[in-house]
């Protein structure tokens, strides 16, 4: 019976950390062009 609560303990627990590491959250490098100096203007000469 403890086997079985600890494993599913530890299953929720993998579960919220995986659905928190791999969130679409706004903060960290998206690789946006706009986030660049130059706000993702190309320049031609």
């Amino acid at each position: 019976m403890k086997k079985k609560l600890l494993a599913a303990v530890l299953s929720v627990a993998m579960t919220a950390s995986l659905l928190a590491g791999c969130g679409s959250g706004t903060s960290g490098n998206s690789g946006d062009a706009a986030n660049e100096p130059g706000g993702g203007v190309k320049q031609t000469m």
